[in-house]
This record gives structure tokens, C-alpha cells and sequence, in this order.
């Protein structure tokens, strides 16, 4: 491969880092929290092996 060309490969993850958690005692009470982290946007909740989470990609200088 010459130094003009790009390779892009695919590798599904390996690993998940979670670098915050947070304990909420109601439903209310994590979409406030929701609500003010997003900025007032709509943001979506995911659910993964009994975890409620919201997903922020890192900066790429992270």
C-alpha cells in the first residue's frame, strides 16, 4: 500500500468503558436528569443487560 492510499478495517467492540454512573430513586427523576444533560433536546435512553444508559460519543482528542 502506498502512502496515498487508506485501509479502513471493522472490529466490533471488545470493550465498553463506563466511565460515570449515576443511581436515580424514579423514572421522573432520570428523565430530568436527562433532560438538562441534553440540553433541553430530545435524547434517547437505551437499555442494555438490565442498564438504562445515554450514550455521548467522546471527542475525538479523549
Amino acid at each position: 500500500m502506498s502512502e496515498s492510499e487508506v485501509a479502513v478495517k471493522f472490529e466490533s467492540f471488545k470493550e465498553i468503558v463506563i466511565m460515570e454512573r449515576n443511581f436515580f430513586s424514579s423514572p421522573e427523576d432520570l428523565a430530568r436528569f436527562t433532560s438538562v444533560v441534553a440540553g433541553g433536546k430530545l435524547a434517547g435512553l437505551y437499555w442494555a443487560e438490565g442498564v438504562v444508559f445515554l450514550y455521548f460519543p467522546l471527542p475525538v482528542s479523549t
